[in-house]
């Protein structure tokens, strides 16, 4: 099943910081998200850009259930998607 607009606008931009073709991408794999690393600032950079967007673009705010008007709104949706889909942060990786 192909991705909504906005959602493939979010997946290149998050391949883009961390160097990955989002053309080379399996996001149907369970855990793609495991395939890449970004450090916190890098994840903060890539969250500032998605409130921007999603602000922008309401379309894109459509793709999370319930209504997300306020910018507080919008900074929690994209937490919450960062959370469940962003690449894993560089500096929580453990060494077993």
């Amino acid at each position: 099943m192909p991705f909504s607009k906005p959602l493939v606008v979010i997946l290149k931009k998050m391949c883009k910081f961390v160097g990955a073709d989002y053309k080379k991408m399996d996001f149907h794999k369970d855990d793609w998200y495991w395939d890449y690393t970004w450090t916190k600032e890098e994840e903060g950079k890539f969250a500032d850009w998605m409130v921007k967007y999603l602000m922008e673009n309401k379309k894109a705010r459509k793709m999370f259930s319930g209504v997300i008007r306020t910018k507080n709104q919008i900074k929690e949706a994209t937490n919450m998607f960062i959370f469940n889909y962003g690449w894993k942060v560089s500096e929580d990786l453990r060494e077993n």
